[in-house]
Formats: structure tokens, C-alpha cells, sequence
């Protein structure tokens, strides 16, 4: 009896071990979750230590040998629909339940890691005429940067909308080009 017990003791902390090796290795996308769908900075990292305690809590449900990230990002999508309610109340800006659970089928089902991605971006912003390249990356450095930029050249602000939104499906072929196991999704 006593064996059995020690047999229990040593399997679960194992399976502590292996469960936080995972969740582990699941932070950054399901940091990079998180930030896809709340407008929040400040808050992004409450719900992820909320999530971490949620699946930690659950992690006897978890069956090894499954879809680790799948059944995380699950979790996230509820955990992050109920700080939306709680946004909602506040009349922040959120998404629906809808919109929560479309963004989180597509974390789902992507193959590439963040990491991946990022170096694939890299790769691809190179392939960008130097000029777009750098009102790109000239929008991303500040806030109200289109308005701003709109002025400089002397274009209107939907006309840089306009490029920039071309510039990104541009950059989105060429990851998706060179992506293993990607197929080509559709253009919006």
C-alpha cells in the first residue's frame, strides 16, 4: 500500500515536471494569444498569470500525448472572454465571443511558431523596396504615425492606409511562401 502511494507520488511529480516543461514552452504563444485580442497593455500580463493558474489547476485533465497548445489556448479564449465581460462593463473596447474564439481557432491551428515567423518576417521586409520598408516601419514606431506620414507626402491618410495594407499582405505571401507545411490562405 505504502509502494502504491510512492509509485502515485513519484508519477505525479513526473507528470508535474512534464506539465510544467510544457506550459513552459507555451508562454510566448500564448502571451502573443493574449495581446491579439486584448487592446490593453497593462492588463496582458494579469491574464496570463490568470491563465497559468487556470491551467495549472486543470492540468490533471490534460492527457500527454495530446495537442498541449490547443487545449491552452482553449483555456486562454475562455479566461480572456470573461476579462472581456469585465472590460465590457468598464465600456472598454473589446471584442465579441465570436471574434475571441475566430482568433483563437486560427492560434490553433497555426503550425509556425512566433519565433519562426518573426525571423520569416525578417526575411520578407528585405525583399521590400527600401522605401516601403520604411514608412512600414515608420508606422509601427509611434503613434499617430499615418497622420503624421500622410502630411510628410503630402498623400492622404487612406492613401498610406491603402499601401500599408498592401505592403502587409505583400509581407504575409512572402511568409506564407516560405513557411514548411503552410498552405496559402486566401486574401482577405
Amino acid at each position: 500500500m505504502a509502494s502504491l502511494k510512492l509509485n502515485e507520488i513519484s508519477q505525479r511529480t513526473s507528470d508535474d515536471g512534464d506539465f510544467v516543461a510544457l506550459l513552459t514552452q507555451h508562454q510566448r504563444i500564448l502571451h502573443i494569444f493574449i495581446a491579439s485580442v486584448v487592446p490593453f497593455i497593462d492588463s496582458r500580463d494579469d491574464i496570463l498569470q490568470e491563465v497559468n493558474i487556470v491551467l495549472w489547476k486543470k492540468r490533471a485533465t490534460f492527457e500527454f500525448g495530446t495537442n498541449f497548445r490547443a487545449w491552452a489556448i482553449t483555456v486562454a479564449r475562455f479566461v480572456t472572454m470573461n476579462q472581456q465581460k469585465k472590460f465590457g462593463r468598464e465600456k472598454a473596447l473589446v471584442f465579441g465571443d465570436s471574434a475571441i474564439k475566430a482568433i483563437a481557432d486560427h492560434w490553433i491551428e497555426e503550425q509556425i511558431n512566433p519565433d519562426q515567423r518573426l525571423h520569416l518576417l525578417t526575411e520578407c521586409l528585405t525583399t521590400l523596396e527600401v522605401s516601403d520598408r520604411n514608412l512600414l516601419l515608420d508606422c509601427y514606431e509611434s503613434r499617430g504615425a499615418i497622420q503624421r506620414l500622410a502630411l510628410e507626402r503630402k498623400q492622404s491618410s487612406s492613401t498610406i492606409r491603402g499601401i500599408l495594407l498592401r505592403l502587409r499582405r505583400q509581407l504575409l505571401r512572402c511568409i506564407h511562401m516560405k513557411s514548411p507545411n503552410q498552405t496559402p490562405r486566401h486574401e482577405r
